[in-house]
This record gives C-alpha cells, sequence and structure tokens, in this order.
C-alpha cells in the first residue's frame, strides 16, 4: 500500500499540480419568486451564511416576511420576482447590481441562436441578419481586452460561435475588476434599412441581466455605444450578449455578438528591487513603471521598494557571470543563486526580491530567471534591453505563470504574450484565470528547492552534526508509525532524509552501540561530519516530528527555525520499490507535456496508451493491462463526482506542494486513502477484473467500440464501463461509503454485476450520470427503498417518477403545458395518465411557468406556433412520419430530418413545410411594391415562386444571400440563370409573400432568407421589373438582360 500511495503521489504531483488545474465554480445563478428587501452575510462559522431578507412570508406566500439562507463561499447572482439582481462575491460581499433587461434573459424560446435556458443557456449562432457588432476598447478603460487575434495564440483556446453565413468565429474576452467599473465600446454596423430604427439590447446571457449602454452616436448605417462593466466578484465568467429585440412581442430576438465578461480580484503585490551595482541602480525607475503597466490591466498592483545595492561579487567566486538553469516548469535556483539568496537573507516574508544585474546569465542569451512559484528573481544585464523582463520573471514566481510554449503546444516567439520569449507584453484570458487561481495564495513560497534547507548542520542520533551539502534533504513526511520511531531517538535527531539526485531515502537503525543510515534494502551512506564551532554554530539545527506529515527545526540556540517550507520524499519497503518509483518519476516528467494536451481522464494518456509493460518497473502496480485499470480508475473519479473535491485531492498528494502538508490536506488523505486502498484492491486482481469485464461486455457493446478489440483505447473504455456498472444504484451516499472504506469496491463489483442483469439499458445509461446538473438519473431512495427519476436544476432536486423494483416509471410527474425538451429517455417501461402499463419515449420539459414535467412523445406539441396539421399538409407521409419530421422541425435537428427524408423516400428529397425554419412575416398586396428579390432557375422568363430579399444593391458578384445559405437542390452549372427583379405598384391585394429563414438541406448551409409567393412569378410578370440577368456559360456568368 505504500508503495501505490507513493506512486499516486508522483502521478498527481506533476500531472496536476504542474499542469495547474484550476476548477472555475463559476457564478451561482438562484431565482426566487419574491422581492428582495436585504441580504446579509454572516463569516462564522466557515464558510458562513448568506441570507435573503424578503416578503415571502416565510415561503407561504402570505407576503409577510422571509428569510432564506445559502452556504458562504461561493459567488452568487440573485434575481427576485421583480427582475431585481443582486451580487454576492465567495467573500461576502454584497452589491445590489442592476436589473434585468426589458426582454428577459435569452433562451431558446425567445432567442434564436440560443439553446437551453438560464445556467444551461449557449450561444450556437449569431442569427441577426444586416446588422453587426466590433467591440473595441475605450479610451478610458482600463483593464485587458484578449481576442484569438491579438494573441495568436489557437483557436480551441477560445469558445466559438457560427456568424450569420455559417463561419466560425471566436469569442472574445473583456477583464472587469470586483468593485471597479470598466468602459468597452460596441461599433454597431447596419446594412438592412429596416433596422436603422432597431433596438438593440445588452445583457448577460444566464440571467438577463441588463449592461448599461449609452449610445455615443447613431446614423441609419452605424452606432457606438459605451457599456458599463461593473465589476462583482473576484473570479468569474460571464457570457455578454447583444441581441436585436423584434417590435413583434411574439417574434423572437436574434443574437449579434457576444463575449466573455471575466470578473478579476484586485491585488496588492510587495517586490523589493534589489541592485547589484551602480548601474543596475538606474534601470528601478524604468522596470517599475513598465511592470505596472502591464499588470495594472488584470487588477494587479506592484508595491516596489527600492533596496540599497547589495554586492554579489563575493558569491560568483571569481566568475563573471551567474549559473542559471533555464526556466522551466521543473526548473530551480542554481548553487550560486542559493548563496545569494541566503546571504541577502529574507529581511521580509511577505514580499518578493527582484534582482537587478549589470551581469548576464551563464546561459547565452537568458533575459531573467524566476523559478515557478519562487520568492527570488534576476533580471539579467540582456534583459535590462526588454521592458518586460521584469514583469516576465515575476509572472513565473508570483502567478506561477509558464511559457506558453510549454503547457500549450505552440512554437517560441509565436505570440505576442507576457510569457513567451516574443517582445510582447500581452496577458490572455488564460493568464487572467491563473492568477486568480483560488488556490493561489500571496508569499506562500515554496522553499524547499531554494536553498534554505541545504547547506546546513544537523545532528544525527549518535549527537554529532553532519553537512546536508547540496544533495541531502531531511524535510521528509512520515507517517504516524514512523514519527513513533523517530521521537524514540535522542532529542532534535535527524531519524530520516532523501537524496535529492536519486531521491533515495535512508533511515537511522541502530546496530549494537550506535545509529546508522541505511535504505531499508541494507545501503549505507558516509556522511561528512562537522565539529560545532562559534563560526558555524549559527548554522546548525536540530529536526523534531511533531505529528504525521510535519517536520519543523530549531537553531543550536533551541530557537524555532523556519527553514523547512515543506516535507516531502516516500516510503519504500526495498531497494526494487525505492528504484521503481524513481524510474516512475523520470518517466512522469517526459510525459509531462503530453499530459498538459489531453483533454479526456484524470490518469495521464501516456501511463496507458503505450505498448510496455515492466513486470517489476514504473507500471508494475498496473499487473499487465495498464489502458484497463486506468479506466478503472477514471471511473471511480467520474463516479464520484460532486463527493470529492478534485483540487483539494489533487494538492493534496503533489508532495512539493506547499499546500501539501496542511493538517487539511492530511484530513483530506485520511479519507480517501481507503477508497484508493479498494481500487488497488481490484486493480490488483487480474482475474476479478477479466470476470467483470466478461459479465458485461456483451450487453454494454453500445457503449464501446467493440468489446473484443485489444487496442488500449477499447480496453480504457472497458475500465471505465466496468467501474460505471459495478456502481449502479451507489448514489451521493453510497459513494461516500466506498469512499470512507465503509464500503468495498469489490463488494460494489458483486453487488452491481448481480443486480445489472434485468435492468434495461435505458436505465443503465441513467444510472451512470450519478446526478449531475442539468441530465436526468436515477437514484436511491432514502435507505435504499426502491429507486426514483431525478433531474437537478439550479442546484435543485427534482423527483419526477417512481422507479419500481421491475424498472417500471411510475407516478410520474406529467407535464400539462408546453417548454423546451432537456431530455430524452428512450425504451421504457412506464404507467400513463390511464394506469395503464406501455413501453415507449418519454421526455422531460420545462414547461413554460419553468415546472419541470414529463411527456410521451407521442402527445404532440406546437412548434413554432405551426399546428401540427398546417404542417404535414407540405408533404406524405405515414402518420409516424409526420410525428417525426413535425418534431425534428421543431427541434430544428435538421440534418437528422434531412437523413429522414431521405431514407423514407419522404418529399422526393425536398424539406417540409415549403423548406422554412420558420415564418418570420407576411407581407401582401402593395407592401411589396418597390422591394427587390432575386432568385436562381432554370433559362427563360422569370418562373417559380421561391426567391431571397435583396437589402441593399448586392447582385450576382456580392450576393446579399450566398447561393450556399439557399440550400438549393442543384449546383449552379452550365445555362442556371440568377435574375434580380422589382416589384412595381398597384400589385394585386390577394398576392402575398411569407419570409423566413431557409432550412439547411441537401448538405448546404441554409438559414439565408427566403420567401415564398403565393401566385407564380410567371403570372405577376406584368407587375415585375427585371433589374438584371445572368446566365452561367462556359464557367462564367454573362449577364443576358
Amino acid at each position: 500500500m505504500r508503495r501505490l500511495l507513493y506512486i499516486l503521489s508522483l502521478l498527481l504531483s506533476i500531472t496536476f499540480s504542474f499542469a495547474q488545474t484550476i476548477v472555475d465554480q463559476g457564478v451561482k445563478k438562484v431565482t426566487v419568486d419574491y422581492n428582495i428587501s436585504d441580504i446579509k452575510y454572516t463569516a462564522t462559522p466557515p464558510p458562513g451564511k448568506i441570507t435573503i431578507i424578503g416578503d415571502a412570508g416565510g415561503g407561504s406566500g402570505n407576503g409577510g416576511g422571509s428569510q432564506q439562507d445559502l452556504p458562504g463561499g461561493k459567488d452568487y447572482q440573485i434575481k427576485d420576482k421583480d427582475g431585481n439582481i443582486w451580487n454576492v462575491d465567495e467573500n461576502g460581499n454584497v452589491t445590489k447590481g442592476g436589473k434585468v433587461a426589458e426582454g428577459g434573459a435569452s433562451n431558446s424560446t425567445n432567442t434564436d441562436g440560443v439553446t437551453g435556458s438560464g445556467n444551461n443557456a449557449t450561444v450556437n449562432q449569431y442569427t441577426a441578419k444586416g446588422i453587426k457588432i466590433e467591440w473595441k476598447e475605450n479610451a478610458g478603460g482600463q483593464f485587458a481586452y484578449d481576442t484569438a487575434e491579438k494573441t495568436k495564440l489557437p483557436a480551441d483556446k477560445y469558445p466559438s460561435v457560427k456568424d450569420i453565413n455559417g463561419t466560425t468565429v471566436s469569442v472574445p474576452y473583456k477583464a472587469t475588476v470586483n468593485k471597479q467599473t470598466e468602459l468597452f465600446n460596441a461599433k454597431v454596423s447596419i446594412t438592412d434599412p429596416a433596422l436603422k430604427d432597431a433596438k438593440i439590447e445588452f445583457k448577460t446571457l444566464s440571467i438577463g441581466k441588463a449592461i448599461p449602454a449609452k449610445e455615443l452616436n447613431k446614423t441609419d448605417t452605424e452606432r457606438t455605444y459605451q457599456l458599463e462593466l461593473v465589476g462583482a466578484f473576484d473570479y468569474a465568467e460571464e457570457e455578454v450578449i447583444a441581441v436585436v429585440v423584434p417590435k413583434d412581442s411574439t417574434a423572437k430576438q436574434q443574437v449579434i455578438s457576444s463575449f466573455r465578461l471575466v470578473h478579476l480580484s484586485p491585488k496588492d503585490i510587495n517586490v523589493a528591487l534589489v541592485p547589484t551595482d551602480a548601474e543596475s541602480k538606474k534601470e528601478l525607475s524604468n522596470i517599475e513603471t513598465q511592470t505596472n503597466a502591464i499588470y495594472k490591466k488584470v487588477g494587479v498592483k506592484i508595491n516596489f521598494n527600492r533596496d540599497d545595492v547589495f554586492d554579489i561579487a563575493p558569491y560568483l567566486n571569481g566568475n563573471t557571470v551567474i549559473p542559471t538553469e533555464k526556466n522551466t516548469a521543473l526548473s530551480t535556483y542554481s548553487s550560486v543563486q542559493q548563496a545569494i539568496n541566503k546571504g541577502y537573507g529574507n529581511k521580509n516574508n511577505d514580499r518578493y526580491i527582484l534582482f537587478v544585474t549589470d551581469r548576464n546569465s551563464d546561459k547565452a542569451g537568458q533575459l531573467g530567471y524566476m523559478r515557478l512559484n519562487g520568492q527570488f528573481g534576476y533580471v539579467f544585464k540582456e534583459g535590462l534591453n526588454l521592458n518586460k523582463t521584469g514583469a516576465h520573471e515575476l509572472g513565473h514566481g508570483i502567478f506561477k505563470l509558464e511559457h506558453p510554449f510549454e503547457n500549450l503546444g505552440i512554437g517560441e516567439k509565436t505570440t505576442p504574450l507576457l510569457m513567451d520569449y516574443s517582445t510582447g507584453e500581452e496577458l490572455s484570458h488564460l493568464d487572467w484565470k491563473q492568477i486568480n487561481d483560488p488556490a493561489f495564495k500571496l508569499y506562500a513560497f515554496q522553499s524547499q528547492s531554494s536553498g534554505e534547507m541545504y547547506d546546513r548542520l544537523f545532528k544525527d542520533a549518535n549527537g554529532k552534526y553532519f553537512n546536508s551539502g547540496k544533495n541531502i534533504s531531511v524535510a521528509v513526511c512520515l507517517n504516524k508509525d514512523e514519527v513513533q520511531q523517530a521521537n524514540l531517538l535522542p532529542s532534535g535527531s535527524v531519524y530520516a532524509f532523501h537524496l535529492v539526485d536519486s531521491g533515495k531515502m535512508y533511515y537511522a537503525q541502530k546496530e549494537n552501540d550506535k545509529y546508522i543510515y541505511k535504505t531499508k534494502s541494507g545501503e549505507t551512506i558516509d556522511l561528512t561530519y562537522v565539529a560545532i564551532t562559534n563560526a558555524n554554530q549559527k548554522n546548525a539545527f536540530t529536526i523534531y516530528y511533531p505529528s504525521a506529515y510535519k517536520v519543523t527545526a530549531k537553531d543550536y540556540f533551541g530557537k524555532n527555525a523556519e527553514i523547512i517550507g515543506a516535507c516531502s520524499g516516500g516510503k519504500f519497503s526495498s531497494q526494487q520499490e525505492e528504484d521503481e518509483a524513481y524510474a516512475f518519476w523520470q518517466f512522469l516528467k517526459n510525459c509531462y507535456d503530453s499530459y498538459k494536451l489531453q483533454k479526456e481522464g484524470y490518469v495521464p494518456r501516456c501511463l496507458w496508451d503505450h505498448n510496455l509493460y515492466i513486470p517489476n518497473g514504473p507500471f508494475g502496480y498496473y499487473i499487465n493491462d495498464p489502458a484497463f485499470s486506468s479506466g478503472i480508475v477514471d471511473g471511480l473519479i467520474e463516479t464520484a463526482d460532486g463527493v470529492l473535491d478534485i483540487v483539494k485531492f489533487l494538492d493534496c498528494y503533489n508532495p512539493t506542494s506547499f499546500r501539501a502538508w496542511t493538517d487539511e490536506c492530511v484530513d483530506t488523505r485520511d479519507k480517501t486513502y481507503n477508497a484508493l486502498k479498494q481500487m488497488y484492491l481490484v486493480i490488483s486482481d487480474k482475474d476479478k477484473l477479466n470476470e467483470a469485464y466478461d459479465a458485461v461486455k456483451g450487453k454494454l457493446g453500445e457503449y464501446i467500440d467493440e468489446t473484443t478489440a485489444v487496442d488500449n483505447q477499447a480496453r480504457y473504455n472497458h475500465g471505465k464501463i466496468v467501474f460505471n456498472v459495478a456502481s449502479l444504484f451507489i448514489g451521493v451516499g453510497e459513494a461516500k461509503a466506498l469512499l470512507n472504506g465503509e464500503k468495498t469496491l469489490a463488494l460494489v463489483l458483486k453487488e452491481g454485476l448481480s443486480a445489472y442483469a434485468t435492468i434495461p439499458e435505458t436505465i443503465l445509461k441513467l444510472t451512470q450520470k450519478a446526478g449531475r446538473e442539468g441530465i436526468a438519473y436515477i437514484a436511491l431512495k432514502t435507505g435504499n427503498k426502491g429507486a426514483y427519476l431525478g433531474y437537478k436544476l439550479a442546484n435543485t432536486e427534482i423527483k419526477l417518477a417512481d422507479v419500481t423494483a421491475q424498472q417500471v416509471f411510475a407516478n410520474i410527474e406529467w407535464a400539462t403545458k408546453n417548454g423546451v425538451v432537456l431530455e430524452k429517455i428512450e425504451n421504457v417501461s412506464f404507467v400513463d395518465k390511464a394506469g395503464t402499463q406501455k413501453t415507449g419515449v418519454l421526455e422531460i420539459v420545462k414547461q413554460e411557468d419553468g415546472k419541470l414535467g414529463v411527456r410521451v412523445v407521442d402527445e404532440i406539441r406546437i412548434f413554432k406556433n405551426i399546428p401540427y396539421d398546417d404542417f404535414i399538409k407540405t408533404f406524405t407521409a405515414t402518420e409516424e412520419q409526420y410525428k417525426k419530421a413535425y418534431q425534428l422541425w421543431g427541434e430544428e435537428k435538421w440534418d437528422e430530418l434531412y437523413q429522414y427524408f431521405k431514407t423514407n423516400n419522404l418529399n422526393d428529397d425536398w424539406p417540409p413545410f415549403e423548406g422554412f425554419v420558420k415564418i418570420t412575416k407576411t407581407e401582401t398586396g402593395n407592401e411589396l411594391a418597390g422591394k427587390v428579390f432575386d432568385r436562381f432557375q432554370g433559362p427563360g422568363g422569370i418562373s417559380g415562386k421561391f426567391a431571397s430579399p435583396v437589402y441593399g444593391t448586392q447582385g450576382i458578384d456580392d450576393l446579399y444571400f450566398t447561393y450556399d445559405s439557399r440550400a438549393l437542390k442543384y449546383n449552379i452549372g452550365e445555362n442556371t440563370n440568377y435574375v434580380k427583379f422589382k416589384f412595381k405598384d398597384n400589385l394585386p391585394s390577394d398576392l402575398k409573400f411569407d419570409y423566413g429563414d431557409v432550412q439547411p438541406w441537401f448538405g448546404k448551409q441554409g438559414l439565408g432568407d427566403q420567401v415564398k409567393s403565393s401566385a407564380d412569378f410567371k403570372e405577376l410578370k406584368n407587375y415585375i421589373e427585371i433589374l438584371e440577368q445572368f446566365e452561367f456559360k462556359n464557367k462564367k456568368w454573362v449577364k443576358i438582360k
């Protein structure tokens, strides 16, 4: 077990700590159905309590006073009955922050281009036609603005949206700072004259909070708005959208554009500027100015204090350069730098130190150096020629910012970012997030590698002092049993130490009448002993082990000495075990780069996606199937989602982290120890794994590529499936019991496999979702007596049906109104409203009144205000096909609808409902006079009933609606004609034009505008003026009229 824990410690420390995983909890949106008069925060006991005071009458609705409590420590936006919004940040600061926009929060029901609603709302397309927005920095703005074009980062580092033409565009980021107001501009360009007086609304997506916008100028074709972005949280992201609000209240809003608003926390940081010579002293003012100019944009203020010249010549031993490592995630200070750091001393533990020197590094071209999370930084002579060097190095030390070419897989000098080796000074939104890491603590220096514990004199178990040199670390973490052994030694004695270069552990063992230090395999070491004198006694220390995982020190005179920042090292039962662990550590270093790019799973892919097996090597604990075993581990972690605090979990298994050995982390490890133990028992039992896999492979074939596949990805998938099936119906309570060691994983496997045999596949799918937000799931009732269908919305669990022992849904909460479909559950047995048991498809619906309900798919509902009977008049099909087509059309599943028509040979492959996504408006008679349209057709005079509107002077060379956006059946070919025409006056009063969006069809983009005439154009030729007509001949357009 020691070996397992050590390997897990190493694995997690490298793969997670250095990857700098940050979990953004986001802003919790809370809506109450009463008016709020006040919100108060109580700090104790932690994490505090937020009390909402209102007129809900204690929840009875009688209008009396009421109070509702929420847990503290999180960011909240709370909306009351009248649309007033209150912000509460994670520190309990309360502000009344505006009101819901007049058009309300955008969702799939009221806004084109938005799917879902509330916390689940997303923008998938900018749908507004004839109008665009360009986001611009305001001259009075203070804070950063980040676009993919500006940073040159890969596109996958930004969220993306389709624009009106179907082109993928990256969404930019804009920063504001808590308790400050940032100005930001929106430049609007209008090409559709009909929108010259259009109402534009700026608001947050999830809750619909109005963003104050001042109109700076306005013409028929351009406007400029100045937005006020109020910072309300220490770190949070919100999506801000701009929409066109239609005059017709029944029509949908159209999304113009969006950006991500990032709330940052203000920070004050103390830094000592230390010149090492008179020439360097002249550079301090410039470093101060440039550094603050860079960090001010993300709310950081550096309080510089200029120290006197500190001569480093005595530490260089006659050298003219400073030996320095290349700055990487794993680098540390050279021995010379450690001596300089030590010589300067930690005069003030609440500040960082930046040495500015007229000397260069021994690495040609190196401008500066500061270890990640280190206290001491260096600006070398060459670095003084580049304004950003000081800010760059402080980014490493203070905020643990890495080079983008190391952690993002891009080339050096390919971006204008501060942390690149270019001359650029930009901080991207990824940097903003790292700077605001919730686990980040200023001045919590990682001192293990900074020289403070090396080159010291320590007392051994025989009472003699030895010199630790550069390779011995006494900062070794001991478990409870080892602490007991250590405390049997003479007081102040070193019980154990490890070698930095090899990781080998040595323990004090008594032989005959004296102690010697040896490894568990019996290897001894020769120590360099030193007699204590007046000259060296200030460098002599004694070591103490007050409790597990804690090491303290006292100086020679008995005064507490803070020379050990964090304990580290491992426990080995044999030299073989020690060698394996060291090999594993080296392998993980090589794994580092690939893991940073990994998107799936917690176990690094490089540990299992290979063809290696070393029975007594780094992969020993995987037995002979690393991919399968890794799937088991990831299956456990995913099933326990919401039970483990992953941030704490990762930090607490990183022995190099200064947080890893706090009391809180010791407690976290105790709580997860038994879960890891049970995991190990199953992973190490090859026969049990194969038995479990064989039991489920037939039933779950649809979840994996091929149940008989032997490639690593398939085996990884199999491992996850085995654990998921083994943990069916365990619920959150059972997961906690598993993690606390109250129930073994082996027992879960046995119970899960025996129970699963009679469970329908649909139920299997639901049970694996384990109560996640926004997804239907099966959970146990209290006391494990039966199960129920649940759905979690806005952190509130809603029970929708009972699930009997026979896996039948009963006592269903039926939907009574139309609404948005949240999830579909296929092929389940249920008891209908009449009490009859049936098998069919159920939908979970968020109804118009906000309540959740269940509906049988066969129950026809109205989509887009188009009755089902009107829809089916547009093509011929069976009743079952009509229902399926109507549902797919209503849910805008265009690819699925197109394939359904092709497969069933419906409507000669033409789309239903005349190809409309929806009908947006209708014009009749002389309303059409003077309006211009165009169409593609065969040769000859104008004919047909379909066309597209032309909102400007565009023609064949610059189509307003592209050919692809019209989703026409045939491609442009020889003799294809383009006709642009205009209606004259005195049109027949019974002439009707329906306007609407084009369905994506025939593999074409669609979503352009189309019109359908009630009469064929050839019958209207006396009312039509042909403006131009072209014919496609010999691969080019030829004007024929």
